[in-house]
């Protein structure tokens, strides 16, 4: 079997059944257990679902915000130090909304003379209890829009909009995936458009 016909029929499976085994997918399509890892890794890639333990889940399914704040904290502050390393004193940043980004927001809060704007709550709620020590010198600017409760984050037009206000140096996102036609893909749920202007006004992002 072709690999994009084993691609729509794993897309077919979890638009069926919402979340798919391992064993499931092998036994639909025939196929050996690596090559169900592959295929699930090469969607999780494009966004079109999220690996679990023994399977995969649609994107839209994915567990609320709280829970994964406590999943892969050791990864997430280690891609968090990484990060810090990329940022010099003066820089314009953007910080999008996650929990991996709200782990970069307690090591930002570390360093100062810095502008941070973003769309997360959380993040702004963790620089702005920084900001409270007197070494704190950074600028925290909380996008406009609507708060999405499943993200805790504004969005919507006035976020598009609001956004196109600001020059950053870096923007340091967390998106689902990476596709090497279009770069970061965001969740399903997430409007194309706020993406489009998220990279529009950054000179480097990551």
């Amino acid at each position: 079997m072709w690999q994009e016909d084993r691609h729509q029929r794993i897309r077919a499976l979890l638009s069926t059944l919402h979340r798919v085994s391992t064993e499931r997918i092998m036994a639909d399509l025939g196929v050996s257990r690596e090559t169900v890892r592959r295929d699930l890794l090469d969607l999780e890639t494009l966004g079109e679902l999220r690996r679990v333990h023994g399977g995969a889940i649609k994107p839209a399914d994915e567990a609320p915000i709280a829970e994964r704040a406590h999943m892969r904290v050791k990864s997430k502050t280690a891609i968090a130090k990484a990060a810090t390393g990329l940022i010099a004193s003066g820089q314009t940043l953007f910080i999008d909304a996650g929990t991996t980004t709200a782990a970069l927001a307690e090591e930002l809060a570390k360093l100062a003379n810095l502008t941070i704007v973003t769309n997360s709550i959380d993040v702004a709620l963790k620089l702005r209890g920084a900001a409270e020590q007197p070494e704190a010198g950074n600028e925290v600017i909380l996008l406009g829009g609507t708060i999405s409760d499943r993200a805790m984050a504004t969005t919507g037009a006035t976020t598009v909009l609001d956004i196109q206000r600001y020059r950053a140096d870096l923007a340091l996102l967390s998106p689902v995936g990476i596709d090497h036609r279009h770069m970061a893909r965001p969740t399903t749920t997430t409007p194309k458009p706020k993406w489009r202007a998220r990279w529009s006004p950054m000179q480097t992002a990551w």
